[in-house]
């Protein structure tokens, strides 16, 4: 019996030593394993942020000329003439990824000699009309008008172009708004202008020359325009004035242009007359209604004797 239950005994320790060598030689080793490791540490990827580019018009002025080619600081405007001065043309381009919308008022500035950033005074502003211009759409607008000789004088200059000038339109780039071209100002004097039209009392009489105290005569002035143009006499305007008598006369009732070198007559009848001789004069244009080149040459004075009978 004793045996037995040793050799019972001696069975489990044996089990239990082997059990606990079987348990001692696990090894617990760490997986190194990507797929693993990356559900213990995931790793969040941040995707890169790209640049958008901005989808905006973008305007140039392309390219400018001057009307005419050959400008001058003289000569007289006319059909055949285009005067003093030229006139600034600029291409304005949208280069741009947008359609540009150029709405009436919109300017451009041209400016002479300087660039934009230091010559403020010489601007010259133009505003167009409503203006569509898609992308890699041009036009030609008016830029600036220089047409007189105290804006081109003489000489050669840096004529600027700027578009856009007040950003107006929003766009993707403002830097690349201006440019210039050179322009020579031929030195040409300008044509003197005719002198202004002048009213004076050409010829001052009597007819007939014997004159009496019943009034069998009258009075004639011839107004002639002296000056170098015409000169436009109004209606119910007061051609000749009497000093030194009343008369019934002087009034130019219709409107007309009296032509340089042009005369035209009035004829008074003198009333209320006294025997003797007297000195009459006579004033063109008594109220200066009428615009001449002088004031001081429009009186003539006449000497007439009034008989009794």
């Amino acid at each position: 019996m004793v045996k037995r239950i040793v050799c019972i005994l001696f069975i489990c320790i044996a089990a239990l030593s082997l059990s606990f060598n079987s348990f001692a030689q696990i090894k617990v080793t760490p997986s190194t394993s990507p797929n693993i490791k990356n559900k213990l540490n995931p790793v969040v990827k941040i995707p890169a942020i790209e640049k958008i580019q901005q989808i905006k018009p973008d305007l140039i002025v392309q390219s400018i000329r001057i009307n005419p080619a050959n400008p001058k600081n003289g000569g007289q405007a006319s059909s055949t003439d285009f005067g003093p001065g030229f006139l600034v043309y600029a291409t304005i381009k949208n280069q741009g990824s947008d359609q540009a919308f150029l709405p009436k008022g919109w300017r451009l500035a041209a400016s002479k000699n300087m660039g934009f950033r230091d010559d403020y005074n010489s601007f010259n502003y133009h505003e167009t009309n409503n203006i569509t211009l898609p992308p890699g759409v041009s036009q030609e607008v008016l830029a600036g008008n220089f047409r007189s000789a105290e804006l081109s004088p003489a000489g050669t200059w840096a004529v600027w172009v700027k578009a856009n000038p007040d950003n107006q339109i929003s766009e993707s780039n403002y830097a690349n708004n201006e440019k210039s071209i050179q322009v020579t100002v031929a030195n040409v004097p300008t044509a003197p202008q005719a002198a202004p039209g002048d009213l004076v009392i050409s010829s001052l009489r009597i007819e007939p020359a014997y004159a009496t105290i019943a009034g069998n005569f009258k009075l004639i002035a011839i107004v002639k325009n002296i000056g170098g143009t015409a000169i436009s006499l109004p209606s119910y305007w007061k051609a000749i004035n009497f000093s030194n008598a009343e008369t019934n006369c002087g009034m130019q009732y219709n409107s007309m242009n009296l032509a340089a070198g042009q005369s035209i007559e009035y004829q008074c009848s003198p009333m209320r007359l006294q025997t003797g001789t007297f000195t009459w004069t006579v004033t063109t244009d008594p109220q200066q209604k009428v615009n001449e080149q002088s004031e001081t040459n429009n009186t003539k004075s006449i000497q007439v004797t009034i008989n009794p009978q």
